[in-house]
């Protein structure tokens, strides 16, 4: 499980994944980072969902069809990490991703919400 820096950053700009932590709640096997240094939020604990790498992919095969088989979602992975029309660009896109959760964070992101990590925060594509 990725509790790096750059993970638990990735997942406190990804607003859209913490709305889904926010209405679900905290699960028994959920990992969380409790940010209790922001300065800003004196008495207050920010609570950062880290969620595993079968948990996003939960969220893209939920999100497409459940009656499509998921290797159609894998074989989407895959293209999208290797081979795209913008493939040089594509490749050294995800290759910036040091986890397996960062790399599925990534293209969860991108996929259901249209997004991109540009080291800072996600933006439109």
């Amino acid at each position: 499980m990725d509790k790096t820096s750059i993970y638990i950053k990735m997942c406190e700009k990804a607003k859209e994944i913490q709305e889904i932590f926010q209405c679900r709640g905290l699960g028994e096997n959920d990992f969380v980072n409790r940010d209790k240094s922001n300065p800003k939020r004196k008495g207050f604990c920010i609570i950062i969902w880290l969620p595993r790498q079968d948990q996003l992919q939960e969220m893209v095969f939920g999100h497409l069809n459940q009656k499509l088989p998921a290797w159609i979602t894998i074989a989407n992975f895959y293209n999208a990490i290797n081979y795209t029309s913008k493939q040089e660009k594509s490749i050294e896109y995800y290759n910036q991703f040091t986890s397996m959760e960062q790399l599925w964070l990534a293209f969860v992101m991108c996929e259901l919400y249209n997004k991109t990590w540009n080291g800072k925060t996600w933006v439109k594509i």
